[in-house]
């Protein structure tokens, strides 16, 4: 069994467009039999509250509080076989995914980007972690299914 954890930028969007990419990419990824886990699941009580902050914290909510969220993301990168990482269109460096792909990088997990050259995380760094860099969602899903099919 493949596991991918879906990174990318949270900070500064709607709980909406944070989720929807990772959604289809999780339903695109089981054709391949591949497991995807999003740093956005059980956060539904996010939904409509306007853009992401950078950092939250809910009282009533322990599940997302900072150590919570990161400890769980951080447990999922271990578990995973491979990060795809989609950084299309962000308007600001997502300081947590580059975090993720620190510590991806530390343990040899493959690092698909995507990305192009317009977009801010163009970077030497990111260059040099991502194993590959796709123009679209679809492509790095088709590449990751051909890689790793486990049907």
């Amino acid at each position: 069994m493949t596991d991918v954890y879906l990174a990318g930028p949270i900070a500064g969007l709607s709980y909406g467009d944070a989720v929807s990419w990772r959604v289809e990419a999780k339903r695109d990824l089981a054709c391949y039999g591949i497991t995807a886990y999003s740093p956005m699941r059980a956060k539904e009580s996010l939904a409509g509250k306007g853009p992401l902050a950078a950092a939250w914290s809910s009282p009533s909510e322990e599940a997302l509080s900072p150590h919570s969220v990161f400890k769980r993301d951080m447990a999922d990168i271990q578990r995973a076989d491979l990060i795809l990482a989609n950084l299309q269109g962000a308007t600001r460096v997502s300081i947590g995914t580059m975090i993720e792909f620190g510590v991806a990088h530390r343990m040899d997990i493959p690092i698909v980007v995507v990305m192009d050259k317009a977009d801010i995380h163009w970077h030497i760094f990111v260059l040099e972690v991502a194993t590959l860099i796709c123009p679209t969602v679809e492509e790095a899903v088709a590449w990751i299914g051909n890689v790793f099919d486990q049907r």
